[in-house]
């Protein structure tokens, strides 16, 4: 059963981690399963790639890996980019979940908007 749909992250990003805010921690946490789909504009560049690295804490200071997301090559400027991905659920975590959201290549900057949907079993 579908829990939410939200749109957790609206804004730049660069070669340096952006997180999803803290309003959010919680609500991405407490659910089984959550999918992300992102839209990206503004990128250019040759062998430059959107992260999101999903990563776990039980007290939103110490954050650990809990899996890695999807990467996207990004191409032409202007071009929009649709990625998802799907975290099973199987790697344990902790009660807050957020994303970690970086370029990485030769060009680092673009325009993404993240939702985010979450499943409870």
């Amino acid at each position: 059963m579908i829990d939410f749909c939200e749109l957790v992250y609206d804004g730049p990003v660069s070669d340096v981690p952006q997180y999803t805010p803290e309003r959010t921690w919680s609500l991405l946490g407490h659910v089984d399963r959550v999918y992300l789909h992102a839209l990206v504009s503004n990128g250019s560049g040759a062998g430059v790639q959107l992260n999101l690295d999903l990563q776990t804490s039980n007290d939103g200071v110490g954050w650990f890996a809990k899996g890695a997301g999807p990467k996207q090559t990004l191409a032409a400027t202007g071009t929009l980019y649709n990625l998802s991905h799907a975290d099973a659920g199987t790697t344990p975590g902790g009660c807050l979940l957020r994303l970690a959201v970086y370029m990485t290549g030769a060009w680092t900057s673009c325009y993404a908007q993240i939702w985010a949907t979450g499943r409870d079993d």
